[in-house]
């Protein structure tokens, strides 16, 4: 019984070598790099948010750059005009992000 379940174990088990980590993280989508966006946004932490899911990140002609939209959660609130609850939009903003040796530079566009 014990030599079956190695068996199975063995066959379910992909062969080839040692586990490989996953696509590298998109540069948009760096932690460091979302909270330097957020900064940049010059909001209010507690009514704009970032949503990583929301991030697209494009590829540009030099090889450093990226430039990363991303989808500000911005909440509104006047309770004259929307009662209670908060408005929520979303804001496409963009940037341009130089990879580095030691980091990344981010460049609001305009």
């Amino acid at each position: 019984m014990a030599s079956l379940l190695l068996a199975m174990l063995a066959a379910a088990m992909p062969m080839g070598g040692p586990a490989r980590a996953g696509a590298p993280t998109p540069i948009c989508k760096l932690p460091g790099v979302i909270e330097r966006m957020t900064a940049e946004l010059g909001g209010n932490p507690y009514y704009t948010r970032l949503d990583p899911r929301l991030i697209l990140e494009t590829p540009l002609p030099d090889p450093r750059l990226v430039r990363c939209t991303v989808c500000a959660d911005i909440l509104l609130y006047d309770t004259a005009r929307f009662g209670d609850a908060p408005l929520g939009r979303c804001e496409p903003r963009s940037f341009t992000v130089r990879a580095l040796r030691n980091g990344f530079v981010l460049d609001p566009s305009r």
